[in-house]
C-alpha cells in the first residue's frame, strides 16, 4: 500500500493519503470519515487469518477475525459512501486474500 501511495503522490494530478489504522467501534471508523474530507477512493485492505479449527476457536477468537474480516470493510464502506456521494462518486475497492477462495485444513475460526 506504501509503495502505490508513493507512486500516486508521484502524479501531479493526484493527491494520496496512506493510512494504517485500527478502529474499535462504528463510532470511531464514522469519525474518522468525516475527519478524511474529499475522498475518492477506499481501499479496504485489512484481513487477518486465525489457524484454529471451527469447534476448537473460541467466541473471542472467531469474533476477532469477524471483526476484522467482515465488519472492518462493511463499516468503512458505509461510512465513506456518504462521502464519496457528496462529492459526486468514486471508487470502493476491497481487496481480500487468496485464503478467501480455498479452504485449509485447520483455517476453520
Amino acid at each position: 500500500m506504501r509503495s502505490t501511495a508513493h507512486s500516486v503522490r508521484a502524479e501531479p494530478r493526484l493527491s494520496c493519503r496512506h493510512r494504517h489504522r485500527r478502529f474499535a467501534s462504528a463510532g470511531q471508523v464514522k469519525a474518522a470519515a468525516a475527519a478524511a474530507g474529499d475522498v475518492q477512493v477506499l481501499i479496504n485492505n485489512a484481513g487477518i487469518s486465525i489457524g484454529s479449527l471451527l469447534v476448537a476457536g473460541g467466541e473471542a477468537t472467531i469474533g476477532r477475525e469477524m471483526d476484522t474480516n467482515f465488519y472492518g470493510p462493511l463499516l468503512m464502506t458505509r461510512a465513506f459512501a456518504a462521502i464519496l456521494g457528496a462529492h459526486g462518486g468514486g471508487a470502493i475497492l476491497n481487496v481480500v486474500s487468496a485464503l478467501s477462495w480455498f479452504t485449509a485444513p485447520g483455517a476453520g475460526a
